[in-house]
């Protein structure tokens, strides 16, 4: 994941924001389709044969999971942390957990939900996004339904696109639908993750 991911920010850095979209999207996509043949978390204790690790999960979504505590944490906390991690465990063995302590201890937030749902539950969110008519008063409803089992945690942005432009609008998800009321008109168009920050369906 590490590797996978520290290569995207290279590209960043040379080519900008657009070229880590890019490798973030079919990051993405190979995930996905890992997981509709093999749903398994990130860390997975069952396996013995190290070989099998060699694998989307690890490389793939390993990055998707530092891409998106970048995003959690901002980038210069998250590169602040990177910093100190490698510092402390330089030429030696680190665990998920001590990437999390390093995190928690240059950001002052507790992270433990953050890792517990991307790398030891398997999948990802499966979002069922849909806007309702719009209203008299002016504004239409937006529901986000977690469609898989297990409830994720997370921010996801919404671009809108209506009369009076475009504007993002961030919403924090935790239950099984999430309704959200905005001003904008009938015929606005809603478009998820503009910005490539989360790792759904």
């Amino acid at each position: 994941g590490f590797a996978t991911y520290l290569t995207s920010l290279y590209f960043e850095s040379v080519y900008g924001r657009e070229r880590l979209n890019s490798d973030m999207r079919s990051a993405r996509e190979r995930v996905l389709k890992y997981n509709e043949r093999n749903s398994k978390p990130v860390v997975d204790t069952t396996i013995t044969n190290l070989m099998e690790l060699l694998n989307p999960n690890s490389y793939q979504k390993g990055a998707w999971v530092l891409h998106m505590l970048r995003y959690e944490l901002g980038k210069e906390v998250f590169i602040k942390g990177l910093q100190l991690y490698y510092r402390r465990y330089y030429n030696s063995n680190a665990l998920s957990a001590d990437l999390q302590s390093v995190m928690e201890e240059v950001s002052g937030k507790k992270l433990g939900k953050f890792f517990h749902q991307w790398l030891y539950i398997a999948g990802q969110p499966e979002l069922k996004i849909v806007k309702n008519a719009g209203k008299k008063d002016g504004t239409i409803d937006i529901n986000i339904e977690q469609e898989q089992r297990f409830l994720f945690e997370f921010d996801i942005e919404l671009l809108i696109k209506d009369d009076s432009g475009e504007r993002i609008e961030k919403v924090a998800v935790k239950d099984r639908v999430t309704k959200i009321v905005i001003n904008s008109s009938k015929d606005a168009v809603i478009i998820p993750d503009p910005n490539v920050n989360l790792l759904f369906k």
